[in-house]
């Protein structure tokens, strides 16, 4: 794997985990200044209850692909095939900086000589991320309408 690939995949890492972190900054100051607790925040916002579910995904993206061996980091590996419903999830919920980012990395990585497959387990995982993403998605598109 080239350094611009390597660093590009652990760009998508690293922004995944850093969204929420500012994310729950907005969170604290928009609370501080509007001068009310978190929870009456969140109770009179529901697009920012929704938008935590969103920062939630995107967090356990992160942690997937983070688990991926350098081994499996392949188009054809692994990482290829989490990068590609990766990127299904975030259009559902409308993180165009993230979807670009991973397009760029999957285009990038390189092909192994054999095909490997996710196993059953990161299949389940990457299916309920896209049908929560899908969820999250239209409860924003019909709460911010």
């Amino acid at each position: 794997m080239s350094k611009l690939t390597h660093k590009l995949y652990y760009a998508i890492i690293v922004v995944s985990f850093l969204i929420p972190a500012f994310f729950f900054m907005y969170l604290f100051m928009v609370a501080r200044v509007s001068g009310a607790e978190l929870s009456t925040v969140l109770a009179e916002e529901p697009l920012l209850v929704m938008m935590m579910l969103v920062t939630g995904i995107t967090v356990l993206w992160g942690y997937l692909l983070y688990y991926v061996k350098d081994e499996e980091r392949f188009k054809n590996g692994r990482a290829g095939h989490l990068l590609f419903f990766m990127i299904v999830s975030q259009i559902f919920m409308g993180n165009i900086f993230l979807v670009v980012l991973a397009m760029i990395t999957r285009m990038k990585l390189p092909y192994a000589k054999e095909t490997t497959y996710l196993k059953k387990s990161d299949i389940f995982i990457s299916m309920l991320l896209i049908v929560l993403s899908g969820f999250s998605g239209y409860v924003l598109l019909r709460t911010a309408l």
